[in-house]
């Protein structure tokens, strides 16, 4: 797409954003910089997604991994995992976060893999939306 499609697209979305949900699952955001070269701030994450969703908080999901070390019984946050939710927060996003596991891997040069299975909490938050769409609909 173009500006000017990019700009018609958005014109023409205005009457859709006070009914449209968008999730953003940051850590594969964090992926694309990484392997597609595309960089993009929370905030300007934030700026972007307004183009798309307005009014209730919970149309615009930001899932991230809250990571607290390896040490299971640990309360103190990592300090770039609390700077991303904290980041998320500020710019208007509701914040849907999940302690990180830490997995043993004999194929990791670490010793561990980094898991937080996002993707499970935003499939079954997802299901739970779709239910409390439809039970508003039907009431009307």
């Amino acid at each position: 797409m173009n500006q000017k499609e990019i700009k018609e697209f958005i014109e023409n979305f205005q009457n859709k954003r006070e009914r449209t949900i968008v999730i953003v699952d940051f850590g594969n955001v964090e992926k694309w910089k990484n392997n597609l070269g595309w960089q993009i701030s929370i905030k300007k994450l934030g700026i972007l997604v307004k183009n798309f969703s307005v009014g209730k908080k919970f149309l615009r999901r930001f899932y991230y991994g809250s990571d607290y070390g390896k040490n299971e019984n640990s309360q103190t946050i990592s300090f770039w995992s609390k700077m991303v939710l904290d980041k998320a927060e500020m710019n208007r996003f509701e914040v849907v976060a999940k302690r990180v596991k830490y997995i043993h891997s004999l194929n990791n040069k670490f010793g561990f893999e980094k898991k937080c299975d996002l993707d499970v909490t935003l499939s079954e938050n997802a299901k739970i939306t779709t239910l409390l769409f439809y039970f508003q609909a039907t009431e009307i």
